[in-house]
Protein backbone atom coordinates (compact mmCIF):
# COMPACT_ATOMS: atom_id res chain seq x y z
CA UNK A 1 0.00 0.00 0.00
CA UNK A 2 2.86 2.38 0.82
CA UNK A 3 4.47 1.68 -2.55
CA UNK A 4 1.17 2.50 -4.29
CA UNK A 5 0.94 5.74 -2.29
CA UNK A 6 4.49 6.69 -3.26
CA UNK A 7 3.82 5.96 -6.94
CA UNK A 8 0.56 7.95 -6.83
CA UNK A 9 2.37 10.82 -5.12
CA UNK A 10 5.09 10.78 -7.78
CA UNK A 11 2.49 10.78 -10.55
CA UNK A 12 0.64 13.68 -8.91
CA UNK A 13 3.89 15.66 -8.76
CA UNK A 14 4.43 15.06 -12.49
CA UNK A 15 0.84 16.14 -13.25
CA UNK A 16 1.30 19.28 -11.17
CA UNK A 17 4.58 20.06 -12.93
CA UNK A 18 2.83 19.77 -16.30
CA UNK A 19 -0.02 21.94 -15.04
CA UNK A 20 2.43 24.64 -13.92
CA UNK A 21 4.21 24.49 -17.28
CA UNK A 22 0.90 24.89 -19.14
CA UNK A 23 -0.97 27.42 -17.00
CA UNK A 24 1.75 29.14 -14.98
CA UNK A 25 2.95 28.75 -11.41
CA UNK A 26 0.05 29.51 -9.09
CA UNK A 27 0.41 27.02 -6.22
CA UNK A 28 -2.35 28.49 -4.01
CA UNK A 29 -4.90 28.29 -6.83
CA UNK A 30 -3.78 24.79 -7.76
CA UNK A 31 -4.13 23.63 -4.17
CA UNK A 32 -7.63 25.11 -3.92
CA UNK A 33 -8.89 23.69 -7.21
CA UNK A 34 -7.50 20.20 -6.66
CA UNK A 35 -8.96 19.98 -3.16
CA UNK A 36 -12.30 21.58 -4.12
CA UNK A 37 -12.76 19.19 -7.04
CA UNK A 38 -12.11 16.18 -4.81
CA UNK A 39 -14.63 17.20 -2.10
CA UNK A 40 -17.70 15.69 -3.83
CA UNK A 41 -16.00 12.28 -3.72
CA UNK A 42 -16.44 12.31 0.05
CA UNK A 43 -20.24 12.19 -0.41
CA UNK A 44 -19.90 8.45 -0.97
CA UNK A 45 -18.65 8.15 2.60
CA UNK A 46 -21.32 10.41 4.12
CA UNK A 47 -22.68 7.80 6.54
CA UNK A 48 -19.19 6.92 7.79
CA UNK A 49 -18.33 10.60 8.24
CA UNK A 50 -21.52 11.21 10.24
CA UNK A 51 -20.83 8.16 12.45
CA UNK A 52 -17.29 9.39 13.10
CA UNK A 53 -18.57 12.91 13.85
CA UNK A 54 -20.94 11.47 16.45
CA UNK A 55 -18.06 9.58 18.12
CA UNK A 56 -15.91 12.71 18.00
CA UNK A 57 -18.64 14.72 19.72
CA UNK A 58 -18.92 12.13 22.49
CA UNK A 59 -15.20 12.22 23.32
CA UNK A 60 -13.83 13.67 26.56
CA UNK A 61 -13.06 17.41 26.73
CA UNK A 62 -9.68 18.51 25.43
CA UNK A 63 -7.08 18.84 28.17
CA UNK A 64 -3.78 20.66 27.90
CA UNK A 65 -2.05 20.33 31.24
CA UNK A 66 -4.42 21.83 33.81
CA UNK A 67 -6.40 23.69 31.13
CA UNK A 68 -9.64 21.94 30.13
CA UNK A 69 -11.41 23.31 27.07
CA UNK A 70 -15.14 22.73 26.46
CA UNK A 71 -14.31 21.17 23.09
CA UNK A 72 -14.33 17.38 22.60
CA UNK A 73 -10.74 16.16 22.39
CA UNK A 74 -11.17 14.30 19.11
CA UNK A 75 -12.50 17.45 17.41
CA UNK A 76 -9.52 19.42 18.73
CA UNK A 77 -7.12 16.72 17.54
CA UNK A 78 -8.77 16.78 14.10
CA UNK A 79 -8.54 20.57 13.98
CA UNK A 80 -4.85 20.57 14.92
CA UNK A 81 -4.15 17.82 12.41
CA UNK A 82 -5.92 19.82 9.68
CA UNK A 83 -3.86 22.92 10.49
CA UNK A 84 -0.62 20.93 10.27
CA UNK A 85 -1.74 19.22 7.05
CA UNK A 86 -2.65 22.58 5.51
CA UNK A 87 0.85 23.94 6.03
CA UNK A 88 2.48 20.71 4.88
CA UNK A 89 0.39 20.54 1.70
CA UNK A 90 0.88 24.26 1.07
CA UNK A 91 4.65 23.75 1.27
CA UNK A 92 4.51 20.82 -1.16
CA UNK A 93 2.53 22.84 -3.71
CA UNK A 94 4.93 25.76 -3.42
CA UNK A 95 7.89 23.39 -3.72
CA UNK A 96 6.38 21.78 -6.82
CA UNK A 97 6.05 25.22 -8.41
CA UNK A 98 9.79 25.84 -7.92
CA UNK A 99 11.57 22.52 -8.52
CA UNK A 100 11.27 19.39 -10.66
CA UNK A 101 8.74 16.65 -9.86
CA UNK A 102 11.52 14.22 -8.90
CA UNK A 103 12.78 16.58 -6.21
CA UNK A 104 9.26 16.99 -4.83
CA UNK A 105 8.78 13.22 -4.77
CA UNK A 106 12.08 12.77 -2.96
CA UNK A 107 11.24 15.41 -0.35
CA UNK A 108 7.76 13.98 0.23
CA UNK A 109 9.14 10.44 0.52
CA UNK A 110 11.76 11.58 3.02
CA UNK A 111 9.07 13.40 5.04
CA UNK A 112 6.86 10.28 5.05
CA UNK A 113 9.80 8.19 6.21
CA UNK A 114 10.62 10.59 9.03
CA UNK A 115 6.94 10.66 10.00
CA UNK A 116 6.98 6.85 10.13
CA UNK A 117 10.08 6.85 12.34
CA UNK A 118 8.48 9.36 14.73
CA UNK A 119 5.31 7.24 14.79
CA UNK A 120 7.31 4.10 15.58
CA UNK A 121 9.10 5.93 18.39
CA UNK A 122 5.96 7.65 19.72
CA UNK A 123 3.87 4.47 19.89
CA UNK A 124 6.88 2.38 21.01
CA UNK A 125 6.65 -0.13 18.18
CA UNK A 126 9.65 -2.29 17.28
CA UNK A 127 12.01 -1.09 14.53
CA UNK A 128 12.25 -4.26 12.43
CA UNK A 129 14.67 -5.39 9.76
CA UNK A 130 12.25 -4.17 7.11
CA UNK A 131 12.39 -0.71 8.66
CA UNK A 132 16.19 -0.78 8.47
CA UNK A 133 16.06 -1.81 4.81
CA UNK A 134 13.56 0.96 4.10
CA UNK A 135 15.71 3.48 5.99
CA UNK A 136 18.75 2.47 3.98
CA UNK A 137 16.88 2.74 0.67
CA UNK A 138 15.39 6.15 1.53
CA UNK A 139 18.69 7.64 2.62
CA UNK A 140 20.67 6.00 -0.20
CA UNK A 141 18.17 7.37 -2.71
CA UNK A 142 18.37 10.81 -1.14
CA UNK A 143 22.16 10.82 -1.21
CA UNK A 144 22.26 9.46 -4.76
CA UNK A 145 19.87 12.17 -5.92
CA UNK A 146 21.94 14.83 -4.16
CA UNK A 147 24.94 13.33 -6.00
CA UNK A 148 27.24 13.69 -3.01
CA UNK A 149 29.69 11.08 -4.24
CA UNK A 150 30.64 12.88 -7.45
CA UNK A 151 30.78 16.20 -5.58
CA UNK A 152 33.40 14.77 -3.24
CA UNK A 153 35.42 13.61 -6.27
CA UNK A 154 35.15 17.09 -7.81
CA UNK A 155 36.29 18.73 -4.57
CA UNK A 156 39.34 16.43 -4.42
CA UNK A 157 40.23 17.21 -8.05
CA UNK A 158 39.85 20.97 -7.50
CA UNK A 159 42.26 20.96 -4.52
Amino acid sequence: MLIFALLASAYLAICQQRMYETYGKYPEEAMFVIHAVSLPLFSFMGADILAAAKKFSESAPFELGSLVLPVPSLWMNLFLSCVLQYYCIRFVYRLNAEVEALTVTLVVTLRKFLSLVVSIWWFQNPFTGQHWIGAFLVFAGTLAFADIWSRKDLEKKNK
